[in-house]
């Protein structure tokens, strides 16, 4: 190993140390430190052993997206795109990881709304949250049974 992919090494893992970070993310803050061959030896190193790796990262953001912070499907997918997370990545997560979008919804409103429902107010806050049409709706129509009880 090169000197200058042991400086790159050691960059990255400086980085990680304050958080978790996706490939892409560690290839872009070690650009212009570095040279793009530099940048991808030190990336394989690290995806080699398992330090880097976006599969746990994903998995993990799904598995923490829960309670007061939760977001939509949609807000999460984006999330993760934008941490430069593979298409492919996010799309196997989701068939594999049980993902409830409604139950997530039902949580998330229950916390925001106890008391009064303004149906309307309650659909913005879940579009705003980048939850589906279909989630919003099924809550939706859960909202009169909840303020009925």
């Amino acid at each position: 190993m090169s000197s200058e992919v042991h400086s790159a090494l050691l960059a990255a893992l400086k980085l990680l140390r304050r958080q978790d970070l996706t490939i892409a993310e560690v290839a872009t803050r070690l650009e212009g430190k570095f040279e793009p061959d530099v940048i991808q030896n030190a990336v394989e190193f690290l995806e080699k052993h398992r330090i880097l790796d976006d599969v746990r990262l994903a998995r993990m953001a799904v598995e923490r997206n829960e309670g007061r912070r939760a977001v939509g499907d949609l807000a999460l997918r984006s999330k993760l795109e934008a941490r430069g997370v593979p298409s492919n990545v996010i799309d196997s997560l989701f068939e594999d990881v049980d993902v409830d979008e409604l139950g997530r919804a039902l949580v998330l409103v229950d916390a925001k709304f106890s008391g009064s429902r303004n149906p309307g107010r309650v659909a913005r806050f879940l579009f705003g949250r980048g939850f589906s049409e279909d989630t919003i709706e099924a809550v939706l129509e859960r909202i009169p049974a909840a303020v009925e009880e």
